[in-house]
């Protein structure tokens, strides 16, 4: 199997498990849970724009003994209403685990500048 075809296969498995939105819903209430424990970290979700990165299939990992799907959501501060088009703008980002069968088994919530509030 060439990577075009491993490519087209990943994409129809990603749109048949709808995983950016899922990821983008999950990266919402991460949002909310993490403001609600720590008000301090983090921007509002009506001062956030998300967007999809990127999506990666981990195939040779030391801890999982079979293959996952992580789907990136980067985390934009609005200025005014507004976010930057280039990654000027990136606070953080949000990850989205996904097994073979579909099922989301781990995430994460990242804050990468630490004096964003």
């Amino acid at each position: 199997m060439e990577f075009k075809d491993i490519d087209i296969s990943l994409r129809k498995f990603s749109e048949r498990h709808d995983l950016i939105n899922h990821a983008l819903e999950s990266c919402r209430n991460a949002i909310k849970s993490c403001l609600e424990e720590n008000p301090d970290e983090g921007y509002p979700l009506d001062e956030t724009e998300l967007r999809f990165d990127k999506q990666e299939l981990v195939f040779n990992h030391h801890f999982y003994n079979t293959p996952y799907i992580k789907t990136q959501i980067g985390l934009y501060q609005l200025v005014k209403g507004i976010a930057s088009e280039d990654d000027s703008d990136k606070y953080g980002y949000y990850i989205l685990d996904t097994d073979e069968k579909g099922n989301h088994f781990d995430d994460s919530l990242v804050y990468e500048n630490k004096n964003n509030s």
